[in-house]
């Protein structure tokens, strides 16, 4: 690891307290001039790291430039040596991802950037990735389990970012099936589940799980400027969201069978006795949500009382005097 790297990790470790130049020296045994222009280094890389005589240099609280020392710093033991790759600028983190595995990049790794250039949602839908107002991670897995279960880990993100976001601010989040977190009624963040394996076989061999958290916006376009939030003016650090993240994630990927998430995302859920429209063979279809499937489906009910599992696709909720019976089919 580069000096600047493992400088940049102990004031991380150690942020909003100051650290004297000689002990940083004697700690990577290097002379003072050596750290001194590690420190420049990270701060032209805009990094906001203070520095005061016979006391050191300091880190501030404030800072929130998104580094895989920061994200390190906040993971447990248990997850220390996950590889962590930051960019200043992406196409997309599951773009990006899916040409490390084209490579040969091994897994599990998380990958995060200030800015996404063609950040994507659901559908093909362009995702808002402003440079420093959001978390845009990507956490590549080989998950052991069968790719008809593919879709439990959207579920399962999404209950990680649930539980993420309440750690750090001790806000509760809302879930809309099947992919999107809501914070007071409207949207806080997009999941993107992306996952190759074989039909045949039926077998998961990766998949890259992408989230979208508006941390910092207060600006959105006008077409979502009234369904979309952001935990703006909140404090947070993106750093320790991703790491919370990502710990969460990895939990519930490693047995993925066991459904350990399922019961709080079906708690959290946004849908479940609501009406609900979605589309089938070109026409909207209305019924009533009424659970979730053991394999993350919307379970929906229609007025003749028979049901149907809702798979993949979208649903809108209707407003609560739309709920009677007489709009179902």
């Amino acid at each position: 690891m580069a000096l600047r790297d493992e400088l940049l990790a102990e004031l991380e470790r150690r942020r909003g307290e100051d650290v004297s130049g000689q002990a940083l020296a004697e700690r990577f045994c290097v002379s003072r001039s050596a750290v001194w222009k590690a420190v420049n280094a990270l701060r032209a890389s805009g990094f906001a790291i203070d520095s005061t005589p016979n006391r050191g240099y300091r880190l501030r609280a404030e800072d929130d430039r998104l580094s895989a020392a920061g994200v390190r710093a906040a993971l447990s033991e248990k997850y220390a040596n996950l590889p962590v790759r930051v960019y200043d600028t992406l196409d997309s983190t599951n773009r990006e991802a899916q040409r490390l595995l084209a490579a040969g990049a091994d897994c599990p790794m998380l990958l995060l950037s200030e800015e996404q250039t063609a950040g994507r949602g659901r559908r093909g839908r362009a995702f808002y990735s402003p440079a420093g107002e959001g978390l845009y991670m990507t956490l590549v897995l080989r998950p052991r389990a069968a790719l008809s279960q593919a879709a439990l880990l959207t579920a399962a993100a999404a209950v990680a970012v649930a539980q993420a976001v309440e750690a750090v601010t001790g806000r509760e989040c809302q879930i809309k099936w099947v992919n999107d977190v809501y914070l007071d009624g409207r949207k806080l963040c997009g999941i993107l589940t992306e996952a190759s394996g074989s039909f045949e076989e039926d077998t998961l061999r990766s998949a890259c799980v992408g989230v979208g958290v508006n941390v910092r916006t207060r600006d959105f376009p006008a077409a979502f400027a009234d369904r979309a939030c952001s935990l703006w003016p909140q404090p947070v650090s993106r750093n320790r969201l991703a790491a919370e993240i990502a710990a969460r994630l990895l939990d519930f990927a490693s047995d993925l069978a066991a459904r350990r998430f399922l019961d709080e995302y079906r708690r959290r859920s946004l849908v479940l006795g609501r009406t609900v429209a979605f589309m089938r063979g070109g026409e909207e279809r209305r019924a009533l949500a009424v659970g979730i499937g053991r394999d993350g489906q919307l379970l929906v009910r229609r007025a003749d009382g028979s049901e149907e599992a809702l798979n993949a696709g979208e649903v809108r909720i209707l407003p609560a005097g739309r709920n009677d019976h007489s709009t179902f089919w």
